[in-house]
């Protein structure tokens, strides 16, 4: 890898998490719930009266904790990247929604559309991040650490993994609000139209990120 193929897998990283970040701000904007990987940030952010890009930061550091005690001996340093990945998400997820701040919808198709465009933003953005193969997001990597441990399917255990923080999200909400918070039918429309949308632009945006990479290593 020679330093401008470097440069640039860091910029489609960066580029990956950003985009990532503003899928998730276009779904607290819209009103109708949040994606069920983000909706536990969302929730806690609501009842402590944080900033959810900082409850993010957290709850991904625990996922990392969490990573190391499965893995115990083959946690590697670079899983460490993990960290200071999620603090600078974290910072993303804070400023897009700033951004976002002054949009507000007024009725039930402004607040479809922004949810549609969430979903789009967050496959797009998973897709682009994941092309480098730098590191990974916490979530991800405390998934794949499951997997290996227990030799299952990473689908099955994203599956799983998803419901279970929906389930906290909601006990969370109930106990400390007394009220459902962060989960409406955009979350359910979340969990199925990100998939849909990551495999289209596995098979588009993918394969152009990957020839663009391949283009400067080769110069």
């Amino acid at each position: 890898m020679n330093w401008i193929s470097g440069l640039k897998r860091i910029a489609i990283f960066l580029a990956g998490l950003l985009i990532l970040a503003f899928g998730i701000a276009f779904s607290t904007v819209s009103g109708l719930g949040i994606s069920p990987l983000n909706s536990l940030a969302f929730v806690l952010g609501e009842i402590a009266e944080i900033q959810m890009g900082y409850i993010t930061m957290i709850l991904y550091v625990v996922y990392v904790f969490i990573e190391f005690l499965i893995k115990g001996k083959d946690f590697r340093v670079a899983d460490l990247l993990q960290v200071p990945v999620a603090v600078l998400f974290g910072f993303f997820v804070n400023w897009t929604k700033g951004c976002l701040s002054g949009i507000i919808c007024t009725n039930y198709l402004q607040q479809i559309l922004c949810i549609l465009i969430s979903i789009v933003l967050i496959a797009a953005g998973t897709t682009t991040y994941v092309v480098p193969k730098l590191v990974y997001q916490a979530p991800e990597g405390l998934i794949m650490a499951i997997c290996g441990r227990w030799h299952k399917k990473f689908g099955t255990v994203k599956t799983g993994f998803d419901i279970t923080v929906v389930v906290l999200s909601f006990l969370a909400g109930v106990i400390f609000s007394g009220r459902v918070m962060g989960i409406r039918e955009g979350t359910l429309l979340a969990a199925f139209g990100v998939g849909i949308c990551v495999n289209f632009f596995g098979k588009t945006l993918k394969p152009w990120l990957e020839r663009w990479m391949e283009k400067s290593s080769k110069s």
